[in-house]
């Protein structure tokens, strides 16, 4: 279904990408702790505080189950930047979740936090929502 098996990242494309993921997850770090500066929501500054003294991302959960608006949309996307970050370290990275076929490295390059390779996503998002 996806890519063949020799469109495999090379290392340096790996190491690449890993430093890409990691400045973007710093990116997102800062753009939460913004965000949760800016707000008057005494459970977020509990949350704020915690995080100033134990640096525990954990706390992204329970920020999440919040449900603030602005913090959404960067929590989620930090979620994933984690979750690809776990894969590059135990080598599922760059593996279709759906076919398990290599997911081009092109791919990973513009999506680095692709979990399906390009035919596979777009059976996905085909799919009616719910299914």
């Amino acid at each position: 279904m996806g890519a063949m098996i020799n469109d495999k990242l090379t290392p340096a494309e790996r190491a690449r990408i890993r430093s890409t993921l990691e400045i973007r997850r710093a990116a997102l770090r800062t753009e939460v702790k913004a965000q949760m500066e800016g707000s008057g929501d005494d459970r977020v500054v509990g949350l704020r505080n915690r995080l100033e003294e134990t640096d525990d991302w954990a706390v992204a959960d329970a920020l999440a189950e919040l449900d603030l608006a602005g913090l959404r949309h960067a929590l989620d996307e930090l979620t994933e930047v984690d979750a690809a970050l776990a894969r590059v370290g135990d080598d599922r990275y760059g593996v279709c979740t759906d076919c398990s076929d290599v997911i081009a490295p092109a791919r990973l390059s513009a999506y680095p936090t692709a979990t399906r390779c390009l035919e596979c996503q777009q059976a996905h998002e085909a799919k009616p929502a719910g299914v």
